[in-house]
């Protein structure tokens, strides 16, 4: 492992050269690291090799909770679960565009996090993945969610739309859950299947829409 500007990296593979952000016993960084973080597609090491950045471990960034802002280049294919919850400051997120899933429980407890936008890479959002992200009001969700988990945004209150894609196929137990500020969903057509009180505690939804088309459920007395 090694360090530059306060994030700790890990080789991953020598050939090619990649690394990780944060190491798999210790993270990425302490509880200290502040401001505004950009991670590098590519970092230099003591010795003068050049890795690649792809992933970023789990927990990597835990409870910084002076941590403001941080971009991820695109080069990081993975991000851990939990790597940047508990950082309770933490107002706006870069993220890479390859990615493919948004990990446990990722922002949980970024209670200053306003805005998010999902790449069009990613194809799951994992349980409690912005749960308690209390300040959050606007989710540009990508276009190739398949799949939303457990409490995925429960605790959302200043969420009052949230538009679905059309890949969308499943909604897990409280996948929608405890958004209490959504006012209206539209449930797309290509939506087979949704679990037990997915929309659990939304009380100010009015509005609930299953898109023509769904052959698994429709829309009755509107």
């Amino acid at each position: 492992t090694f360090t530059k500007n306060g994030v700790t990296y890990q080789v991953t593979n020598t050939s090619p050269n990649e690394v990780q952000v944060g190491s798999d016993d210790q993270g990425a960084a302490n509880e200290v690291l502040s401001g505004e973080i950009e991670i590098p597609s590519e970092i230099i090491a003591s010795d003068g090799n050049s890795f690649t950045v792809t992933s970023v471990v789990n927990g990597a960034f835990y409870g910084c909770k002076n941590l403001k802002t941080i971009a991820l280049p695109n080069s990081v294919k993975e991000i851990g679960a939990r790597a940047f919850s508990d950082c309770s400051t933490l107002t706006m997120v870069t993220l890479p565009s390859q990615i493919e899933k948004i990990s446990d429980g990722m922002f949980s407890d970024c209670k200053k996090l306003e805005t998010i936008t999902i790449p069009n890479t990613v194809t799951t959002i994992e349980d409690d993945a912005f749960f308690n992200c209390y300040s959050l009001t606007t989710v540009n969700m990508g276009t190739a969610v398949e799949h939303i988990g457990n409490l995925a945004f429960g605790n959302c209150n200043k969420v009052r739309s949230l538009t679905l894609p059309a890949t969308l196929k499943t909604i897990a137990d409280r996948g929608l859950a405890q958004m209490n500020g959504l006012e209206a969903i539209t449930i797309p057509k290509s939506v087979k299947s949704i679990g037990k009180q997915a929309l659990f505690f939304d009380s100010s939804l009015t509005s609930v829409t299953v898109e023509n088309g769904n052959t698994v459920y429709d829309s009755r007395n509107g």
